[in-house]
């Protein structure tokens, strides 16, 4: 939507890409559109060097989830991860917590 009106964008050719960094990469480079979890790219949103498109159209994912057998709580190693982890995805994301920015 441009002012409030329907947009229709040609496209010419595909560009497929499997690797998140060349992803943001073309995306800071205005190649086209891509659908990235909005954890990996905050820093760019945040300074402004990338914006979303089609809210309309996101899906909001619950979270992250930790699955462990009951009978490894006992386990000290795990039991530190478990409390880190839940510690740090349990939070809003901030930028950096992922990715840090790309240098050039």
């Amino acid at each position: 939507m441009v002012e409030g009106q329907r947009v229709t964008v040609g496209i010419g050719g595909p560009l497929v890409i499997n690797d998140v960094e060349s992803c943001i990469r073309a995306a800071l480079r205005g190649v086209g559109l891509f659908q990235l979890p909005q954890s990996l790219v905050m820093s760019y949103l945040e300074s402004g060097n990338l914006e979303t498109v089609l809210e309309a159209y996101c899906e909001e994912v619950p979270g992250l989830s930790l699955y462990y057998p009951s009978r490894s709580k006992s386990l000290p190693k795990l039991r530190a991860f478990v409390d880190f982890a839940t510690k740090r995805i349990r939070r809003s994301f901030r930028a950096g917590d992922y990715l840090p920015a790309l240098t050039s």
